[in-house]
């Protein structure tokens, strides 16, 4: 389980009750996640990483070892993500490395159904007592790489959201929370360019995914957000958003008239 209630690493089992999950550790330590404090629950699948896991994304905090979280995770490791020391390589034709891939193979495969048949129990557990769970699974295909916090990640979309989740801390952004996406840094000669999600509230700051790694992953977000219908804009410079949203509070009342406060029209694209 991440984050960890002691130690360095938090190993037990999830049960599904009435009311919510309880995880209980190897140590007797009892961790319980009520179903109506989970705002969103997503499995992605060991599908080219090294785990297999379900991420609860809750609505209010909870208390894990002595800290607010606000994001509980229970995964299992399909491989070693350890590197292989001697550097060497075998032979595509060796034996006992095709073995090994297979046997990879079937372990991730074994883990991804015992996981997806349990979330699915948990699911009709949940609506048997009239609590409201929906799974959400990620999409690969969709993702693209980019850095939100100290180091490039997998970020990839879900039906509600955006997230990276095998790295630690965790991301997730609510799409229904998310009222417009700018891109900066955009030009000719870009290589690489920056994500800006502007939320409805405006009273929330901007949120940003910088430094996406490849232009061609721009193609694969513009398609990806008119698929789930959030609008966007373009930009060859970085703005100071903290200005801009001040700007935006100050013309709140008006900012979406098609005329000033002295009646004459806005220019397009104002």
């Amino acid at each position: 389980m991440r984050p960890q209630l002691s130690g360095r690493k938090c190993v037990g089992a999830v049960e599904a009750h009435q009311n919510g999950l309880r995880f209980m550790s190897t140590k007797a330590e009892v961790l319980d996640v009520m179903y109506s404090n989970i705002k969103h629950a997503i499995f992605q699948p060991c599908d080219r990483t090294t785990m297999v896991l379900v991420h609860f994304h809750l609505k209010d905090h909870i208390l894990i070892g002595k800290k607010k979280q606000k994001d509980v995770q229970f995964f299992t490791e399909g491989i070693e993500s350890s590197l292989n020391l001697d550097g060497g390589r075998r032979s595509a034709y060796d034996p006992d490395e095709l073995d090994e891939e297979q046997r990879e193979r079937e372990m991730r495969k074994k883990l991804n159904l015992a996981f997806r048949e349990f979330f699915s129990k948990v699911e009709k557990v949940a609506a048997h007592y009239d609590f409201k769970l929906e799974i959400d699974v990620v999409f690969r295909k969709l993702g693209f790489k980019g850095t939100w916090s100290r180091e490039m990640v997998l970020m990839q979309p879900t039906t509600h959201c955006l997230v990276s989740l095998t790295e630690w801390p965790p991301f997730v952004l609510t799409l229904s929370e998310v009222e417009h996406v700018h891109f900066e840094r955009v030009t000719y000669a870009t290589k690489a360019f920056d994500l800006i999600f502007i939320f409805k509230n405006w009273d929330i700051p901007p949120r940003a995914v910088n430094a996406i790694i490849d232009i061609k992953f721009m193609d694969i977000v513009q398609d990806w957000l008119n698929e789930v219908e959030i609008t966007f804009s373009k930009g060859p410079k970085a703005l100071n958003w903290a200005d801009v949203m001040k700007a935006l509070q100050a013309d709140k009342a008006t900012f979406y008239d098609d005329k000033d406060a002295d009646g004459i029209s806005k220019p397009a694209g104002w």
